[in-house]
């Protein structure tokens, strides 16, 4: 009995780690360290992804896990379909840009520092598909000498989510996309059921 259990939990574990895997090529290449935010400043979230990933919408949280600096996730954009670059440099592939505007004057100067990071996943289920490297947020007037725009391969984001509060348990997404619900119906509050509050 030990070594059907054993071969079945064997056999499960690989499935899963193979599924992980096809779902994590997911580069996000901006924002990054070398690519920070900076409050007051147009900013941008670009990624890729391969064919296949089984993934057709997806939302986008902003998470620092020191709770000093960011208490809880700050959610960004819901429902944002997985599509391919109609033009630019990675025309036909897989990924997207959205800008974010991170409004200065709305109470947001506490959330400035290190560690932050971009969770793209599905809020409903609390699936997780890929987390960014971590990246900094300076305040507008702290932007580091070297700091430049990030490039974009296809042109200036056509659409921009702007934050104009820190999280709370009722907060609205910033922006909702035309991704298709799967899995259920989405709440319009982050905090709602798997808002990652």
């Amino acid at each position: 009995m030990f070594n059907k259990l054993g071969a079945s939990i064997i056999c499960l574990s690989t499935a899963f780690v193979q599924l992980t895997q096809a779902v994590n090529y997911w580069p996000i290449d901006t924002p990054s360290q070398a690519e920070p935010w900076v409050q007051g400043q147009p900013m941008n979230i670009v990624w890729g992804t391969g064919d296949g990933t089984g993934v057709s919408t997806f939302d986008i949280q902003l998470h620092n896990p020191n709770k000093t600096i960011l208490n809880g996730f700050l959610p960004l954009a819901q429902r944002v379909p997985l599509k391919k670059f109609t033009s630019g440099s990675r025309k036909g592939q897989f990924g997207g840009e959205l800008g974010i505007d991170l409004d200065a004057t709305a109470g947001l100067g506490g959330m400035v520092g290190d560690g932050f990071s971009l969770i793209f996943m599905d809020t409903v289920s609390g699936t997780v598909y890929h987390k960014s490297k971590k990246f900094p947020i300076y305040a507008g007037a702290e932007s580091p000498a070297n700091y430049t725009t990030a490039s974009l391969p296809d042109g200036p984001p056509a659409t921009t989510a702007t934050i104009t509060a820190a999280p709370n348990p009722t907060q609205q997404w910033a922006i909702t996309l035309d991704g298709t619900v799967v899995g259920g119906e989405v709440t319009s509050i982050a905090g709602g059921p798997g808002g990652g509050h």
